[in-house]
């Protein structure tokens, strides 16, 4: 997904040429240095991670997903703001135990042993200690004719307290509990 090569200053490196940067994101990491090292330092961190964690592709969707963020940047202010949490983020999922590791994964709804025909879904990746970062979408369709269709997030950090994992989204003030079990499933209430 990411690949090491040489900014033209030879200074830092880049995860994409800069001589062939074609879209405005790519020309505002390019052109300016401070970015581009921060796009460095999340390359760098991010092929750690890759390499340290059992469930690589989960750490690949979280980047996928990361990288849709980032391509959505309109400024310079937003690229920096956006690459300093992305480093953040990648340096305690680092340093996350095996125990909260063991829930990072996609997780995919099911209802009576069958994938439900309507789409939800849930990337946990672990971070420090027992913090888990949260990012979710569903979608519910009741009759499409009248419009009665239903879109939502989820997107946070939780605590772990035993199986329970807490997860406040606090600009839309709902709230979450997800209950993992030893069998690494996951059921999914509304907090109460």
């Amino acid at each position: 997904l990411l690949f090491l090569l040489l900014h033209c200053s030879g200074t830092y490196a880049a995860a994409f040429k800069c001589a062939e940067a074609k879209t405005k994101v790519e020309n505002l990491i390019c052109k300016n240095e401070s970015i581009l090292s921060l796009d460095e330092k999340t390359r760098s961190l991010h092929s750690s991670l890759i390499k340290t964690y059992s469930d690589a592709s989960a750490i690949k969707l979280w980047q996928k997903n990361w990288l849709i963020h980032r391509n959505a940047c309109a400024d310079e202010k937003c690229l920096t703001d956006l690459y300093r949490q992305r480093i953040s983020h990648l340096e305690l999922a680092l340093t996350a135990s095996t125990v909260s590791r063991k829930w990072t994964g996609n997780y995919t709804r099911y209802v009576n042993g069958k994938k439900d025909s309507d789409s939800s879904e849930v990337l946990l990746i672990a971070l420090d200690k027992n913090k888990i970062l949260v990012e979710g979408s569903s979608s519910w369709v009741g009759n499409a004719t009248t419009g009665n269709v239903n879109v939502g997030q989820l997107q946070g950090v939780g605590t772990l307290v035993g199986s329970i994992l807490q997860e406040t989204v606090a600009e839309e003030l709902c709230s979450a509990k997800l209950i993992l079990t030893i069998n690494n499933t996951l059921t999914y209430r509304d907090w109460e």
